[in-house]
This record gives C-alpha cells, structure tokens and sequence, in this order.
C-alpha cells in the first residue's frame, strides 16, 4: 500500500521489499537502475534499529544510502494521506539525511548521557564506514564523522582501518580454510598439526616471473625505443627498487644493472662466457626458439595469421613487470601483517595501519591493471 500510495501522488521511482528483510539480491537489482537509494521508515525507533543492517549491506555493494524517517505512527501511506503530495515531497527533501547523520541522530539521546553508549556509537558507524568500497568516498565519510562526534579525523580513520585489517585478515583465514578442504598440489604439506602452507607455490610463481624478465633482458634489452634509450634501461627503471629472488635471474639482473648504471647494455658474450655454468645454460636456453615454424608452413596460403613475439613485445614486457610488481607488493603487505599482528605500541599500530592500507590500495590498482580483482 506504501508502494501503490506513492506511485499515486506521482512518485514512481519506489519499490518496495514485500515484506520480506532486504537481500542482496534486491540490492544487486536496484543498482542496475541507480546508485542512489533513499530509505524510507516508518516512525518506530525501535524498527528502524531492528533494519539497521540494510544500510550497511547497501553500502556494501557499493550504492550510496540515505534516510527519511516519518514522524512517530505514520508510514508513508499514512502520511501522505495526511499532509497531501506536495507537502510530502516537501517533507522528503527536507528531511533526508546521509547514513551517518542518520544513525548519529537515532542514538544521540543515548550516547549523550552514556560515554560507553556514544563509543559503541562511534565504532558502529565507523564499521559502516569501513564497508564503503571506494577509497575517496571513504576519506569523505571519515571527515563528515569527526565533525559530527567532535573527534580528530585521525582516529577515525585508525578505526576504519583497524576494521579493513581485521576483515582482510577474516578472508584470508577463510580462503585458507576453503584450500584446505581440497589442497591443491604443491601449495600445502602436512604437519603434525594436519597441514601448513607451502611456500612453494608463490616461490615458483616468481622465479617464472623473473626468468622471463631476464629472457626477455637478453633477447630485446638493445632494442631501441625511439625515444633515445633503450628496451633495457626502460624496463630495468620500471624495477629500480625490486631486487631478485633467484640466484640465476638475480646475477643476471644485477649485471645488466651495472652496465645500464654506465650507459651500456652488456653483450651476450658476457653470459655466454659467466663464470657460473647455470648462467651460462640458462642464457642459452633464453636465446633458443622454443618452436620455429615450418618454410612449408609459411609458404603455404593459409587463414591464419603468425604473431611473432616482437610483434606483442610492449604488451608482454608490460604484463611481466606489473606480475612482478604485485609479487613485491604482496609480499610487503605479508610483513606488514606480521608487523601488524606482533605490535602492542598503540602508535606504532596506527602507522603499520596507514602503510597497510597504502598498500592493498597499489595491488589494487596493479590488480586492475592486470584484469584481476583483489579485496580491500
């Protein structure tokens, strides 16, 4: 009747959840029309608390949300029997509000003679806040909260972190679990306590990585750019603060680092005759054409078209370096966890918090350059 009411009075972007509580499902169906929802409740305090939670799951999934609460004993039916359309639109613009203000003014009257009330206040609302996807739109709701609840914008935004952490390290503990259930082949070997994670996996991960990059160092680092340097200096810039974990990619690497250093590129005679024989037959098998096409193969008229690698040269160096990137990142982002987890110096937490934060906010934007998503 709320619904049909409205729809009557001309205002015809509503819906309604047929009695049932919010679902995601809903949610996801509205935000194919419009990011914007305005709730609506009826004007019983104790019901708008008991719903709470479909703020936060609109939040969630990435929708801006806000509130229009009637006055006590009405819905929207009853009220617009009462006041008439115009002064119900009226009514609406006047008195929407945004989330925070929302919830701050639904427990004002008990946070103001409670402080334990208004602290549970402020880390209810913060918790919505940590939800909000967007980085800006965070900092944004961070800054509105500090002037609401008279508090320094700083230890707002420790709390939203502190959740983001808590919550990241939930996922973790919880893709861990799902592994488990099913471990793939050399990421997990068991102990005494039924399993531990393998380091294996992410190790060879990155060896591939970084032998491609010398492979690709060897094969095209004295190819000019057209832009007066060469393929070599540009990519060897691009990892200026990334050493190698692997001893051949890393020898090989650092020498191309002292030369490029001097304006040069290093021959190939140089790793042909290295003194370690692994540099030596792994650069021979960086030089050898793994599979070369047949003369009566390209002689002959086909619908198929070759792409020689030096064809997709940028794409190929460019995917290489931000896979090499993400693995530094991630493995930054461990050691701030373990930072993170180990400290007890409440200032401390505060800065491995921010750096924490720092860095998922690259891998995400290393991730989106690589087509993958991460969670923040």
């Amino acid at each position: 009747t709320d619904v049909i009411a409205m729809h009557q009075a001309g205002i015809a972007n509503v819906v309604a959840s047929s009695g049932t509580s919010l679902t995601i499902e809903q949610i996801k169906l509205i935000g194919r029309f419009t990011k914007n929802l305005t709730l609506l409740y009826d004007g019983d305090t104790a019901g708008i608390k008991a719903s709470l939670r479909g703020i936060d799951m609109i939040l969630e999934e990435g929708l801006n949300v806000r509130a229009v609460v009637f006055p006590d004993g009405d819905d929207p039916d009853s009220f617009l029997k009462k006041v008439g359309s115009t002064a119900f639109e009226t009514y609406l613009k006047e008195k929407v509000t945004d989330f925070i203000s929302f919830k701050a003014g639904l427990f004002a009257e008990e946070a103001a003679k409670d402080p334990i009330k208004k602290g549970e206040l402020v880390q209810q609302v913060m918790a919505s806040v940590a939800l909000v996807p967007d980085t800006l739109m965070r900092d944004v709701f961070v800054k509105q909260a500090a002037n609401i609840f008279d508090m320094g914008q700083e230890m707002l935004q420790t709390e939203v972190n502190k959740i983001l952490f808590a919550k990241q390290h939930q996922e973790r503990e919880k893709n861990l679990w799902q592994k488990v259930a099913a471990p793939p082949s050399g990421d997990f070997i068991p102990d005494e306590n039924g399993f531990v994670k393998s380091e294996r996996g992410l190790e060879a991960a990155g060896k591939v990585q970084e032998m491609e990059f010398v492979r690709m160092l060897l094969r095209y680092g004295a190819m000019e750019t057209g832009i007066g340097t060469t393929l070599a200096s540009q990519m060897l810039e691009e990892l200026e603060d990334i050493g190698f974990n692997h001893e051949i990619s890393r020898t090989i690497l650092e020498i191309y680092r002292t030369h490029n250093a001097l304006g040069s590129v290093p021959s190939l005679q140089l790793f042909q005759q290295h003194e370690n024989e692994q540099v030596r037959n792994s650069v021979a098998t960086f030089l050898i054409d793994k599979y070369e096409l047949s003369p009566k193969w390209i002689d002959k008229p086909r619908n198929i078209e070759i792409i020689k690698e030096e064809e997709v040269l940028t794409e190929k160096v460019t995917s290489n370096l931000l896979k090499i990137k993400m693995q530094f990142i991630r493995k930054q982002i461990e050691e701030k966890e373990q930072q993170i987890d180990n400290e007890e110096d409440e200032d401390n937490l505060k800065i491995f918090l921010k750096e924490y934060i720092e860095l998922k906010e690259i891998e995400k934007l290393i991730a989106h350059e690589l087509g993958i998503v991460v969670n923040l």
